[in-house]
């Protein structure tokens, strides 16, 4: 990647980074869930990749674009050796506070594919931002790479993928309107989930009864509605377990358990051990 920088885990130090990444670096990186703050976009020039963006897993593959538009929890699984992933980052504060030119294109392109954090190009498209990212990365390593060129680069790549036609499907309005309700349900889940456990409360915000909410999930997702929120709490427990030295009992109140033993009851059946032993373990 040059200059010794390594793949953000929280945050980036900087305004941003580009940088190209192997499957072996990559591999370091699954060894637990983090909460990635920077925005990020890559693309997959080689190889393949597992990796889980909030409760979802999703398979990466060559010629894909993936879109982390800031504060996601991300874990990777599995990269193949021969994998090639070219990357931009931005920081947190660059994306709030420094520019909302950024910041929009990130935050628009992820508003327009939903739940779903990648998009696929054909060869030709893939090829182009190919030679789109190896110009950022040499600019950048002879010093000449500045914020207005970053963004210049990146909004016309925004708008080839918005060229695209990221709205999917021809299924019927029926089957729209199921996933438009589980996109609807997933953004509040990731929201809420620190406060509100029960889905009366989602079903209530969504204007829809609790039966309709339940079925209307399962039909979309394959999970329960419950197993989502769950998913969601789970991960930002191991993130916190393994990333920050907070007391089992700061985290729980922080996912909104006050009372210590039942979230250390709760931990375990769903992950089979506790807390204490997850942070702990090599997992």
């Amino acid at each position: 990647m040059g200059d010794g920088l390594k793949i953000p885990l929280l945050d980036i130090p900087m305004d941003y980074i580009v940088g190209v990444a192997e499957g072996k670096l990559l591999n370091e990186y699954g060894r637990f869930p983090c909460k990635i703050k920077a925005g990020i976009v890559a693309f997959v020039a080689r190889g393949t990749a597992k990796a889980t963006v909030n409760i979802t897993e999703y398979e990466f593959r060559e010629n894909d674009v993936v879109i982390l538009s800031g504060n996601v929890f991300f874990r990777i699984w599995e990269v193949s050796d021969d994998a090639l992933v070219y990357y931009v980052g931005f920081s947190s504060e660059f994306l709030t506070k420094k520019s909302y030119v950024v910041s929009s294109l990130v935050n628009d392109l992820s508003h327009r594919i939903g739940i779903l954090p990648l998009l696929s190009v054909d060869g030709r498209v893939g090829e182009t931002f190919a030679d789109a990212f190896r110009l950022l990365i040499k600019m950048s390593g002879a010093g000449v790479l500045t914020s207005d060129i970053m963004t210049s680069v990146l909004s016309i790549m925004v708008q080839v993928l918005m060229s695209k036609g990221v709205s999917s499907s021809s299924t019927g309005r029926s089957e729209d309107r199921k996933l438009s309700l589980y996109k609807e349900f997933y953004a509040l889940v990731m929201k809420h989930y620190t406060r509100e456990h029960k889905l009366p409360f989602y079903a209530d915000k969504m204007g829809i009864t609790l039966p309709h909410l339940c079925t209307t999930i399962k039909q979309a997702s394959g999970h329960t509605a419950s197993k989502l929120i769950t998913d969601a709490i789970i991960t930002d427990a191991k993130a916190q377990l393994k990333s920050t030295g907070l007391q089992v009992k700061e985290i729980a109140v922080s996912l909104g358990f006050e009372n210590m033993a039942f979230f250390n009851k709760f931990f375990k059946a769903n992950v089979g051990m506790t807390p204490k032993e997850y942070r702990e373990s090599a997992l």
